[in-house]
């Protein structure tokens, strides 16, 4: 979805370039509205928001605050990605690898398989075929922005329903992406699906412990953030475990695909098929981190189970 972010000088700018004519042809009705096209690719490319940025982020220099960024270069739009796409995260207990569809789909489908609670809270449609799977993990591997972890628990044999191996030392427990915003030094994390097996262990919280350290240890950054339903319990608890904060509720602020529950429409709504969702928002900051959930995570991860 486009956002439009309060630009320079009261100007308005498109959050990503190059999505502007994506708008033009996915949102002609909002931007007659609103905008012309004309107007929107005019604002953007305005010197004072262009000018703006090259100060920021100079060609061929590194993000200020963020050692760990690498320059795509090539102009105001390239923010860089960071070092998460080739870390391996892990601990005594549990390993986070990059997912890889041929080494992980066909385990991950096959721990799922049976187990339609696993969507009730997610977005994220439920997996007919292990292609479904591997068409859906290859659009998330795509976006710059997401780095999806398979987990690998440690302490379990290197072998799955149907024994096939996991080729890591550990069997596959679920899957996990960081999203992240480098631009602003947040990340979030999200597409958490600890498998049936796993789940009342070590494995939910360690993963969260190993991507906290990694966010403001590693990468430095300033907050991470969690969102889900506000009904749904389990992840609530799972995020104040780990020292998440409540900040509020956006209400309405989804669609609900057909399998997730939700809150009714009113009377006239163009889509009365699929409910509302409202989305609780909780995050956990640098000052948090630095005033004591650094060495409570610490302890999470120096236990071995």
């Amino acid at each position: 979805m486009t956002r439009f972010v309060s630009g320079l000088n009261g100007r308005c700018a498109i959050h990503r370039p190059s999505l502007a004519l994506e708008v033009d042809r996915g949102q002609r009705r909002f931007i007659r509205t609103r905008f012309s096209a004309r107007v929107v690719i005019t604002i953007f490319q305005t010197r004072p928001f262009a000018g703006a940025l090259r100060q920021l982020h100079p060609k061929g220099t590194d993000r200020p605050h963020s050692p760990n960024y690498t320059s795509r270069g090539g102009g105001v739009d390239s923010y860089g990605e960071f070092k998460a796409r080739s870390s391996t995260l892990e601990n005594g207990v549990l390993k986070l690898v990059p997912y890889v569809p041929s080494l992980h789909s066909q385990l991950f489908f096959d721990g799922i398989s049976g187990h339609p609670e696993l969507f009730r809270w997610t977005r994220t449609a439920r997996f007919t075929s292990v292609e479904d799977l591997d068409d859906w993990a290859a659009k998330v591997i795509a976006d710059p922005a997401y780095t999806l972890f398979a987990m690998i628990d440690k302490t379990r044999p290197a072998t799955a329903s149907g024994g096939h191996p996991t080729q890591d030392a550990g069997a596959l427990a679920g899957i996990v992406a960081f999203i992240e915003t480098p631009e602003q030094l947040t990340g979030e994390i999200g597409l958490f699906f600890t498998l049936p097996a796993f789940q009342r262990t070590h494995v939910t919280r360690t993963a969260v412990a190993l991507l906290l350290r990694f966010a403001f240890d590693e990468l430095r950054l300033r907050r991470m953030q969690w969102r889900c339903q506000e009904e749904n319990i389990a992840s609530v608890r799972a995020a104040e475990r780990m020292g998440f904060q409540k900040e509020g509720v956006h209400r309405w602020h989804r669609v609900a695909p057909a399998h997730v529950p939700g809150h009714a429409p009113r009377a006239g709504d163009p889509m009365p098929s699929c409910m509302g969702l409202h989305v609780l928002y909780l995050a956990i900051c640098w000052d948090d981190w630095e005033s004591g959930w650094a060495e409570r995570t610490r302890r999470v991860l120096g236990n071995r189970v």
